[in-house]
């Protein structure tokens, strides 16, 4: 949790320490409290309907500072960051929610698997690189244009375009898996708190066939029209590359909607 969360739930804490205390100096008779008059103050501080409303505040405020740092995490990540940058424009313009990162970013660790740590592993090193080269003049553009960088990038995309070969079918895979809303935030290893509805009943950003298409040509168009000299250094960089495989899934993205 970040340290304003820490912060929060330290002052949480100290509330409700501070009015059992209150409570219990209400009760003591010559400044001393018997242990049942404490532990018949703690129980009835339990189920005190005046704190439901300062619990409520807590738990939101919680769950949205855990949210914060999966964001905040997700941006750190040098290879999130690669991936997500062509779809930087589709976000500001509010054509796509920013709610959908999480799953987007599931999605990128069921489609890679192992490759995952390898290439955000790969892509710290060159961010890392960089920085020192640069100090205070890094800019991430610099790193999108990196060739190594590019590389990686290419190799995620081919790698999806593969598990494409059933577009369709896939594509309703993939629509389904950007719907799904988690009841829940892991804590830790079997430890888990519900997410609290929208306020005011708000829907989840939508997304169908008609977001499928414009995320995917996002992503794919860093891989759509490169000068020839880039073509041939991205593709000698990918071990299997099938030009007729690709050409394929790109005319049915370009299809895509239509």
């Amino acid at each position: 949790m970040s340290h304003s969360g820490e912060k929060y739930l330290r002052r949480m804490t100290g509330q409700i320490l501070d009015a059992l205390v209150a409570s219990v100096l209400a009760k003591a008779k010559g400044g001393t409290v018997e242990v049942a008059t404490l532990r018949s103050v703690a129980e009835a501080l339990k189920s005190n309907p005046e704190f439901d409303a300062f619990y409520g505040h807590a738990y939101d405020h919680l769950v949205e500072a855990i949210e914060k740092d999966s964001r905040l995490e997700m941006r750190r990540n040098a290879l999130g960051r690669l991936m997500v940058h062509p779809l930087a424009q589709l976000f500001n313009e509010e054509r796509l929610d920013r709610s959908l990162l999480p799953n987007l970013f599931h999605f990128l660790q069921l489609s890679l698997g192992e490759q995952l740590e390898h290439y955000a592993e790969a892509c710290a090193d060159i961010v890392q690189v960089l920085k020192l080269e640069k100090g205070e003049d890094f800019e991430w553009d610099t790193f999108y244009a990196h060739p190594d960088a590019r590389a990686i990038q290419a190799k995620v995309l081919w790698t999806i375009a593969k598990a494409f070969k059933n577009f369709d079918a896939r594509r309703e895979w993939f629509v389904k898996l950007m719907q799904y809303h988690p009841s829940s935030i892991s804590l830790g290893a079997h430890m888990f708190i519900p997410v609290p509805k929208p306020l005011g009943n708000e829907a989840p950003a939508p997304f169908g066939k008609a977001e499928f298409c414009t995320l995917f040509q996002a992503l794919f168009a860093p891989l759509h029209d490169l000068p020839p000299a880039e073509r041939a250094h991205l593709h000698s960089a990918l071990d299997d590359f099938d030009q007729k495989r690709f050409d394929r899934f790109m005319l049915d993205l370009a299809a895509c909607g239509v």
